[in-house]
């Protein structure tokens, strides 16, 4: 085992800091250094950095390099190219046809214009005789507890006169007098409002409730004839739709496929832009060097 004292581990610490940062001096850029000693910059260079000193022109690398393509080898996916390419031709072309289709949808809407107007008119009328046979059954319903309040009345008058027919035998024309008189009341009542009152409402409720059962089927067969006639037109703007998202899918999952592969070299000239600096620049008081790789 070896030992250090701590002066000797300071003074090592001390000297590779010292190295690292000569090696390693960190290029910046520096209008002070640039105006203290000018530089011609060759055309396709994208300038200098410089050290802490101004001593040092770090050249960075040039704006353009040269590419080279070589090992090219085919595969089978260019076969897929063809069609491929026309894809987008027949996506512009379905497209084409959704917009003239959706045009012509327009103009179709545009001559049903009056059966649309015919048809909220329909509507608001079998709404307005919907409230009215509603407000009519209503009334019925209360007619018909009153016509079967009538009719218990002359139940109980019938029951009356009956029971009192039997108790009274033989003197019964002149005892049952005036239970003879309320039943005859009684039906009297009833045929009157049967008559006058109860026979009207009912009648009155079955026309309103046949009114708005041939208006809301005036609504449904218009409807139906809207639907019917722009249904064609619609259908067929789905189908191009879905024609041209499978045209879409078709594209998405074959122009992707490598059709060829090949080795691409990329050479950016940075030694040919070091030389023309120091061309350009035979007296300069700066070391032209590239960046360093850090």
């Amino acid at each position: 085992m070896h030992s250090f004292s701590k002066s000797a581990t300071f003074l090592a610490l001390s000297a590779c800091a010292s190295l690292a940062t000569q090696a390693f001096s960190i290029p910046f850029a520096s209008n002070q250094c640039s105006t203290r000693h000018k530089i011609n910059h060759p055309d396709g260079s994208q300038g200098v950095l410089f050290d802490e000193d101004c001593k040092v022109a770090y050249v960075l690398p040039p704006a353009e390099g040269r590419a080279r393509i070589a090992a090219i080898a085919r595969t089978a996916n260019l076969n897929f190219c063809p069609s491929v390419i026309k894809i987008p031709e027949i996506s512009n072309t379905l497209v084409k046809s959704i917009d003239d289709l959706t045009k012509k949808m327009s103009a179709m809407i545009a001559a049903f214009q009056p059966l649309e107007e015919e048809l909220l008119q329909l509507k608001s009328t079998a709404n307005e005789l919907e409230i009215k046979a509603e407000t009519a059954n209503s009334k019925l319903k209360l007619a018909d507890i009153e016509f079967e309040n009538r009719k218990q009345e002359i139940t109980e008058a019938q029951k009356a006169y009956n029971d009192c027919v039997i108790v009274s035998a033989s003197d019964a024309v002149t005892l049952c007098k005036s239970q003879k008189e309320d039943l005859a009341e009684a039906k009297k009542k009833f045929q009157r409002f049967y008559v006058g009152e109860y026979k009207i409402v009912r009648e009155h409720a079955e026309v309103s409730s046949e009114n708005f059962k041939v208006a809301r089927r005036k609504v449904e067969e218009r409807t139906k004839d809207y639907a019917e006639s722009i249904s064609p037109a619609v259908e067929l703007l789905e189908k191009l739709d879905k024609l041209r998202l499978l045209a879409g899918d078709l594209y998405k999952e074959y122009a992707p496929l490598k059709g060829l592969t090949a080795q691409i070299t990329f050479n950016v000239m940075w030694d040919s832009i070091l030389n023309q600096y120091l061309q350009k620049n035979p007296s300069s008081e700066f070391v032209f060097e590239k960046v360093p790789k850090i």
